[in-house]
Formats: C-alpha cells, sequence, structure tokens
C-alpha cells in the first residue's frame, strides 16, 4: 500500500509539473512567433522605404548619365542596344524622358507614336523600358538595382490600370523577375500575382498591318485609341501573345505581316 501510495504521488507531482510546464512552453512560442511576424514587417517597411528613396535617386542618375536626349534618336537606341549595362541606362533615360515628372505611375498619359516609326506606340514602348530595366537590375542582384526595381514595379503599380494591363497579365520574363524581386525585398505577394502570363519581352510590338475588328476581339488583342493610348476600342489593335501591333478595319481583313 505505500509503495502504491508513492506511486500515486509521483503521478500527481508529475501532471502539476506539466500542467504548469505546458502553457509557459506554448505561450513561448508565441511570443517567439509575434516577435519574428513582427521583425519581418518592419524590415518589409524599411525596404520599401528604402525603395522610394535610393531606387528613385539611382533610377534618375543612370537616367542622367545618357547624354542623349533627342527622343528622335534615344528611342532607336535603346531599341537596337544588345549590350545589357548600355541598355540599362537607356532604358532609364527613355523612361525619364517619357514619362511626366520621370515617373511611372504617370504612363497613362504618355500618348503618340514612337519619333522613328509612325505606327507603334510610344506608350508601349516605355512600358518596355520599364520592364527591361526591371529585369536586368533583377539580374544584377545588388541591393541598390533591387531597390530600384522595386521602386519602378511600385510606381507602376500605383496606377490600377497599370498594375491591370502590365502585372496582372504580363510577359513571361518580366514575371519570372517579379518573383525573385517580391521575394528579395520583402514586398506583399498576394498582391504582385499575375493571372496570365502573355507574350515576351521586348515589349515593343512589331507593325502587322491590317486587321479586322471581328478577328481583333476573336483574339482577344488591346485596343488602342487615336492618341495611341491603351483604350477599350479603337483604331488600333496590339497582339500581346505574337507582339505585333495592327491597324483595325470595320471589313474583312487578313493580317498583313512586314
Amino acid at each position: 500500500m505505500k509503495k502504491s501510495g508513492e506511486i500515486c504521488l509521483l503521478f500527481l507531482t508529475l501532471l502539476c509539473i506539466l500542467a504548469f510546464t505546458l502553457p509557459a512552453s506554448s505561450m513561448a512560442n508565441t511570443v517567439d512567433t509575434n516577435k519574428s511576424s513582427f521583425d519581418q514587417l518592419l524590415k518589409a517597411n524599411e525596404m520599401k522605404e528604402k525603395a522610394e528613396k535610393l531606387g528613385k535617386f539611382h533610377y534618375l542618375e543612370l537616367a542622367d548619365s545618357v547624354e542623349e536626349k533627342n527622343l528622335k534618336h534615344l528611342v532607336p537606341q535603346f531599341l537596337k542596344e544588345k549590350e545589357i549595362g548600355k541598355k540599362l541606362t537607356l532604358a532609364c533615360a527613355l523612361m525619364s524622358q517619357v514619362f511626366p515628372n520621370s515617373d511611372p505611375a504617370n504612363w497613362e498619359t504618355v500618348d503618340g507614336f514612337l519619333p522613328c516609326n509612325t505606327n507603334i506606340p510610344l506608350q508601349l514602348c516605355a512600358l518596355d523600358a520599364l520592364m527591361q530595366a526591371v529585369v536586368i537590375f533583377v539580374q544584377d542582384g545588388s541591393e541598390e538595382s533591387l531597390l530600384t526595381a522595386r521602386y519602378l514595379v511600385e510606381r507602376l503599380g500605383s496606377s490600377s490600370y497599370g498594375k491591370y494591363y502590365f502585372i496582372t497579365e504580363t510577359p513571361v520574363e518580366f514575371r519570372k523577375a517579379m518573383d525573385i524581386l517580391v521575394d528579395k525585398t520583402l514586398m506583399v505577394p498576394g498582391i504582385w500575382t499575375s493571372d496570365n502570363i502573355t507574350g515576351h519581352l521586348p515589349l515593343t510590338p512589331r507593325y502587322g498591318g491590317c486587321i479586322s475588328d471581328d478577328y481583333a476581339v476573336q483574339e482577344n488583342m488591346q485596343f488602342f485609341n487615336g492618341m495611341y493610348q491603351l483604350a477599350s476600342y479603337g483604331p488600333y489593335a496590339w497582339d500581346r501573345r505574337r507582339g505585333r501591333f495592327y491597324y483595325v478595319v470595320s471589313t474583312p481583313c487578313s493580317p498583313r505581316y512586314w
């Protein structure tokens, strides 16, 4: 009996120890988790502030390093350049020249056609410069480059239409760069997702002649108005998948390619 009593006492003692130990351990884990989440949030906010200041500064610094200020010469240089470093500075210079106040958030106000090609929208070329610059910055991978890429993306995304037309639906290369950028700079993942991956960079299309409006609708093309700006309907259509830009006519017309 004495032995049984000792066993019962030991069992009760163990139960008491567990009763006090488990909640404390669980509470410690909760505190550690909350602290980790809070630290992550602070770091994310810090990265955002750095992008808005340092990223913007680096973008404008690269833009100013290009001596050519005439779009008639700057645009064809950007389109033809193959060397990554030069391509990047030309892209920044082009954006700085085309976007009002050098701010990608103002992309919607850009109108007209390329000074070297009257059939292609300047608006698309400027966005092409942004996307290619982001890809190059992400490939470089330095903190300065990643912050600059984030600044450009967030400025574009600050425009609801910019986010809808060029991030929700976006080219393959840009989406891959975005995935890395979101992870490396702690951007909120759910805000920067893409529903459709369509086409490839460069974004600047080639002229394809004329097509019928029925064919443009059938192929889910994006229309442009008479000012060469994105619109719900207009006399021009952009085939994102094939990288072509067309003049739209109401009568049946087969596409003509250059």
